[in-house]
């Protein structure tokens, strides 16, 4: 043993390191709430960084992909909007020679010489990125902004964790879970404009709740979701989370009857007493409303000087593709909105598994064609991406047996109809099993995830539950606008869409859990991250061609 170990070796040696000042003060950082943040946004970007999308148009090994990073965006219509507002125009100068490579409206329409070119999406990301476009112009990487927004939004999501729970074991979890086990990863990495967008309103989402459970500040909130709004479009349907959330029921119930007896017996003194409480119960809804309509009544003032119309719609309605899209068989052959598009979107949502073992023969998943699980580019269903987010369905529901069957037919649902009958599918395979193609009506086969969400609604009404009604609230009016709409989200791994609620998505699964992490949480949770980076990878690293065919890389 050398001198210098036996004096390590020696009671007290390291001491001086402990009651160190630098100790504590690097101990104070790791173990605080900000710190914790910090290390996990720093791991998610930098993990982001190695997942990340690259265009090359040609192979490239794992090595080299990982360690040359993330390609700029193709399709950045926010990086030319920003560029267009800092030249003082609304709309792209040379939208003309890009039309077939990214997307626009035009004015006047249908496309003509003299016509001007706005950016089809909303101009929320361009605002977002138009710091960066300043400093580095057309040239900035789009896609390494979006990595940095999604690891942004994990810091956020640990922060609202921090409500739910003070397990800071369980708030690293279901950060993981929202960061890594659901189709935001992908997008986030992804980098092209519609997939920025989501990156970006699902930062904001997560903001505005943040303010709405920890901030209490109502004006914030609404300030949040507008910009979200001004992003995605569809996330302004999640308004009625935030009113429930800033309504005091028992207060509201006290000034309404309050106000009846006083209208009743004609006393004046008391009518203006209920009246002053109904001031002061509607305070935090004004105050909501107010930043939200900022960015409500911007968005339609900005439609009108573009399109002589504030309809949010304006660019899809002067779209440039729409009229080649609106013959029969046509993507907007039933317009842009039509109950006819649910046939497009449920299959998706609710019952598209992954790939899994294209190309073999029954049972003989080992001759399968490499890779043996893969995601379809029209999606997939929220479980197959996210089997955590099953347990949403749970949410309210706290009598045991009443979870164990539920859960029990979730399960049964998805194995049976949706798993086993597409076995041996894949882009070019038929199932395995002619037997498991049940002839039962979608309503049935649906009827589990329709029912057990009634069930959480009345019993989350029942027991004053009302973050698990407020999300609720939030999340069917926006899932029956997706499934309204004529696109479906092509291209994309999983149902992208979705984020437009994930944070409710996300409250709900907490509340489904029973406010708790069990095993059956953390495999669930374990399993969607699994799949999510299958998915990355088979997109980011395995794929460097096209968006057909599988490439593998040299490893």
């Amino acid at each position: 043993m050398t001198v210098e170990e036996k004096v390590w070796r020696r009671r007290g040696a390291r001491d001086w390191w402990k009651s160190s000042r630098l100790s504590e003060y690097l101990n104070s950082i790791v173990t605080s709430r900000w710190g914790i943040t910090l290390l996990l946004v720093v791991a998610t970007l930098l993990i982001y960084y190695i997942t990340s999308f690259r265009y090359d148009g040609h192979p490239i090994s794992l090595k080299d992909s990982i360690l040359d990073g993330p390609s700029p965006a193709p399709h950045n219509h926010p990086v030319r909007l920003a560029d267009s507002f800092l030249h003082g125009r609304l709309d792209v100068a040379n939208g003309k020679d890009l039309l077939g490579f990214l997307d626009f409206a035009c004015q006047p329409y249908p496309c003509a010489e003299g016509s001007k070119y706005y950016p089809l999406e909303p101009p929320g990301t361009a605002l977002v990125i138009l710091p960066g476009v300043l400093l580095f112009g057309l040239s900035i990487n789009q896609t390494l902004v979006s990595l940095v927004i999604g690891a942004l939004t994990a810091g956020v999501v640990f922060q609202v964790s921090r409500r739910l729970t003070e397990n800071i074991r369980e708030q690293i979890w279901l950060t993981v879970m929202l960061s890594f086990g659901t189709v935001y990863w992908w997008n986030a990495v992804y980098g092209g404009v519609w997939y920025f967008n989501h990156a970006v309103a699902v930062l904001f989402l997560f903001a505005a709740v943040y303010e709405t459970l920890v901030g209490k500040r109502p004006f914030t909130s609404g300030i949040l979701l507008g910009a979200a709004y001004i992003t995605r479009l569809p996330t302004v349907w999640g308004f009625l989370f935030f009113f429930i959330m800033f309504t005091e029921w028992g207060k509201l119930r006290q000034a309404l009857g309050g106000l009846r007896h006083a209208l009743g017996g004609l006393r004046w003194a008391q009518l203006r007493a209920s009246v002053r409480d109904l001031l002061k119960v509607a305070t935090p809804l004004l105050k909501f409303s107010v930043g939200l309509g900022i960015f409500v009544v911007g968005f339609a003032v900005l439609n009108i000087i573009r399109f002589d119309t504030p309809s949010p719609e304006a660019t899809l309605d002067q779209w440039h593709a729409k009229q080649q899209l609106s013959v029969p068989g046509g993507m907007l052959e039933h317009g842009l909105v039509s109950v006819k598009h649910i046939d497009r979107h449920a299959p998706i949502f609710f019952e598209k598994p992954l790939y899994m073992f294209p190309n073999s023969p029954d049972w003989k998943f080992w001759q399968a064609d490499a890779p043996y699980v893969l995601p379809s580019w029209n999606g997939a269903a929220f479980w197959a991406t996210t089997p955590a987010f099953l347990f949403a369905f749970l949410a309210a529901i706290k009598k045991r047996w009443m979870r164990l069957v539920g859960g029990a037919l979730l399960a049964f649902t998805v194995i049976f109809f949706f798993i086993i009958p597409n076995l041996g599918r894949g882009p070019s395979s038929y199932p395995w099993f002619d037997w498991a193609q049940w002839d039962v009506p979608r309503l049935v086969r649906l009827a589990p995830f329709f029912i057990l969400a009634a069930l959480s609604i009345i019993f989350a009404i029942q027991t004053r539950n009302k973050l698990v009604v407020a999300c609720w609230a939030a999340v069917i009016p926006v899932v029956i606008v997706h499934h309204l709409a004529a696109s479906t989200g092509w291209p994309q791994f999983g149902y992208r869409y979705l984020l437009d609620y994930a944070p409710f998505a996300f409250l709900l699964t907490w509340e489904g859990m029973g406010r708790r992490l069990t095993w059956q949480g953390m495999a669930l949770i374990a399993a969607g991250v699994i799949i999510n980076l299958g998915g990355v990878l088979w997109t980011n690293k395995f794929d460097t061609n096209s968006l057909g065919g599988i490439h593998w890389t040299s490893w």
